[in-house]
């Protein structure tokens, strides 16, 4: 794999992306880093289908970040993707909690889910009033279920 943090500049401008999936995931990634989630927002969706990068860890959940954070204001087809992405993660890793009795990662990263600005638009309680009905209890019974994943798992951890 190419070390992509020393030409990240020369790959912004140039609008060249890294051929390979994992390299284009990892160049996706240090956009958002980098606050330019508009670029992350066009490499990650893709990804997710990628039979090589949409196995990585994490690469649904920055998909959802990057489609959230890209433009004025996420559109009723970008908050579907980012649900359907975090709540195939958040199942995915749900089903790996509760088969280990110690605090995972994973738990750590849902965590950050629930303060992290990326967020914001699809949880903070005016953001949700905004939203259509449907899309509002979708989202609201998500961040519901994180929450109790985080309580069970806490409360495992202090048995």
């Amino acid at each position: 794999m190419v070390e992509l943090a020393p030409h990240f500049d020369e790959l912004v401008e140039s609008g060249r992306v890294p051929e390979q999936p994992l390299e284009r995931y990892a160049f996706a990634s240090m956009c958002l880093d980098r606050g330019q989630p508009d670029i992350a927002a066009e490499l990650l969706p893709d990804l997710v289908e990628d039979p090589v990068a949409g196995s990585a860890w994490g690469l649904r959940a920055r998909a959802a970040q990057a489609v959230l954070l890209a433009g004025e204001k996420p559109g009723a087809a970008n908050r579907s993707d980012a649900l359907q992405w975090l709540r195939a993660d958040f199942d995915d890793y749900r089903q790996a909690s509760r088969a280990s009795s110690v605090l995972m990662p994973v738990d750590m990263v849902f965590a950050a889910l629930l303060v992290s600005p990326a967020y914001r638009s699809v949880r903070d309680a005016s953001a949700l009033a905004a939203l259509p009905a449907r899309e509002r209890e979708l989202w609201q019974a998500f961040w519901d279920d994180v929450r109790q994943m985080l309580d069970d798992s806490l409360r495992k951890q202090n048995k």
